[in-house]
């Protein structure tokens, strides 16, 4: 049976990648969250090997969602063997604020695929941060995939380290309710 990652070093990176989300939408929408965020470790559920998603439960409404793969090396990238996942969901009520925020001209923010694309960005952007820190701390050739753009659920799931079965579940606060969740699994670096 494959080696699995402990809850502590789980959290641990979590509260990492909490660093990586918070100083990403400071940056490109010069906003900032209240307080700290909450990380609260969950049960994967997974269905036919995949990660099931279901934007829905995290706001009790729509939402945006934008979700990118990790994998050891290209080779497993290649074969979609993921190490793991960071999945971005903005609540679909703040997502035009957020992306008006950013300061692009040019762009509608109403309109679905700019929102959608937006979220994309945001999550590769926070990933691409974080995978950094990962190489860091002992992922020697990490390397993530493009983002998966949807509204409301990933009907399909998403791919993830199958001898995993736990995930981070980090939660943001705009105007007193939270607005930005992140949810985040990672197999062991070897």
């Amino acid at each position: 049976m494959p080696a699995k990652s402990n809850e502590s070093d789980l959290k641990s990176l979590a509260k990492k990648l909490s660093e990586y989300v918070e100083s990403t939408f400071e940056q490109l929408c010069k906003t900032s969250f209240i307080g700290e965020p909450e990380i609260i470790v969950k049960d994967i559920i997974e269905y036919k090997t995949r990660m099931r998603l279901f934007g829905l439960e995290k706001f009790n409404g729509p939402c945006y969602i934008s979700a990118v793969n990790l994998y050891l090396n290209d080779n497993e990238l290649k074969k979609d063997h993921a190490l793991g996942a960071v999945i971005l969901y903005i609540e679909e009520s703040v997502a035009s604020g957020l992306l008006k925020a950013t300061g692009q001209k040019g762009i509608d923010c109403e309109d679905f695929d700019s929102i959608t694309n937006y979220t994309g960005e945001f999550c590769s952007n926070i990933v691409s941060q974080f995978k950094n820190h990962l190489i860091s701390s002992g992922y020697t050739n990490i390397v993530m995939s493009a983002p998966s753009n949807h509204q409301d659920d990933i009907p399909l799931g998403v791919n993830f380290k199958f001898s995993e079965n736990k995930y981070c579940e980090l939660s943001f606060v705009l105007k007193k309710e939270p607005a930005i969740k992140v949810d985040f699994t990672i197999g062991p670096a070897k």
